[in-house]
């Protein structure tokens, strides 16, 4: 199986028991001095199940455990918690379209005009105070497919002693060891301060 997709098979009489007492088992490995050639890769995830899986189990699983996977990737990259599945924005957010496994991911805003399927959001001004929403991740892994719906905050704008407050907290002129010529004073900054 790749990805979840059977590619092919093969019937074999060898079983756990004819191991007898080896101490050790290969992994992506033929046996020492074997005509097998080695796994060139590797490997994430080894697991042990206590029986053979059916087709629809281990498809089934994987894609489970693939899309559990892609969840986190998805989490990390909107900065959402990734057990209450919130996220507050303050700037556009990049949403990702594809992830591990081969995952493919979709986006649906339940309301374009807080934040778009883009990720582009409408911050709100600082009266109006914070906006919410929720983004949809459509993950598709293989034939398995879940959806993914996360709780959006839009923290409202800064109010004007906010960012006078903020431009303070970062203010600093460099090079006040003994000055012996000119030094650049700050004039500029992200939150349009006026600084004289």
């Amino acid at each position: 199986y790749m990805n979840g997709k059977l590619i092919c098979s093969v019937n074999s009489a060898a079983s756990v028991t004819a191991l007898g007492s080896l101490s050790f088992v290969n992994l992506g490995a033929g046996m020492p001095n074997s005509n097998y050639y080695d796994f060139i890769g590797s490997l994430r995830d080894v697991k042990f199940y206590s029986s053979v899986l059916t087709a629809d189990e281990l498809v089934t699983t994987y894609g489970s455990e693939a899309i559990n996977q892609v969840k986190l990737e998805v989490c990390e990259a909107i900065g959402a918690d990734a057990q209450a599945l919130t996220a507050t924005l303050t700037d556009n957010v990049k949403l990702p379209t594809t992830g591990s496994n081969s995952a493919t991911i979709t986006w649906e805003s339940a309301d374009e005009d807080v934040v778009t399927s883009n990720g582009i959001i409408t911050r709100p001004s600082n009266e109006q105070g914070d906006t919410h929403t929720t983004l949809t991740a459509t993950i598709t892994v293989g034939d398995k497919t879940e959806q993914v719906v996360f709780q959006i905050t839009v923290a409202k704008a800064m109010s004007d002693a906010e960012k006078v407050e903020a431009v303070k907290q970062e203010l600093s002129i460099r090079n006040t060891d003994p000055i012996t010529g000119n030094i650049t004073l700050p004039t500029e900054n992200m939150y349009g301060v006026t600084i004289t």
